[in-house]
């Protein structure tokens, strides 16, 4: 039932509620850079490891046009990389757990509003087997060829 409710609330969210919450959760970062920490932390959390060419698989997109803002993460401090693998440093790591809260935060006064408030833990699950879910749709149609060259481009 928490799943069900999640997932309703989530897949009716619009981007301006996003951009709010994002705004709002007192992250140092702009939007895009709140998008690409988070991509990182949502992919280590699901499958142990997040890369361009995961992420840019999961939403069906070119590395290149992401490669930008996970570089400009990168030099800012808030992400590494390793090869073809992006990590938060400190810094990102902090943002994350910000934005993280804003949204749970968020998230759970919705659920509040129409289920009753599930426990921090019950909520984590939901999510994490929502994502996990939508992470095995999307990425069913197999990952792009040449990622990592993409990467090893860039960092030339």
């Amino acid at each position: 039932m928490l799943e069900a409710a999640v997932g309703k609330i989530i897949g009716g969210t619009d981007l301006d509620t996003t951009r709010r919450i994002v705004l709002e959760s007192e992250t140092r970062l702009d939007v895009a850079g709140a998008w690409a920490v988070m991509q990182v932390e949502l992919f280590t959390r699901l499958v142990g490891h997040a890369s361009l060419g995961l992420i840019a698989a999961r939403r069906r997109m070119p590395p290149e046009v992401l490669l930008p803002v996970f570089e400009r993460m990168v030099d800012e401090g808030f992400l590494t990389r390793d090869g073809s693998l992006l990590s938060h440093t400190e810094a990102g790591a902090r943002e994350a757990a910000v934005i993280s809260r804003a949204w749970a935060a968020w998230l759970e006064d919705r659920l509040g509003q129409d289920i009753g408030r599930p426990s921090d833990s019950d909520l984590r699950v939901a999510v994490d087997a929502i994502a996990k879910r939508l992470l095995v749709e999307d990425l069913s149609h197999g990952l792009p060829s040449r990622p990592a060259k993409v990467l090893a481009t860039s960092a030339a």
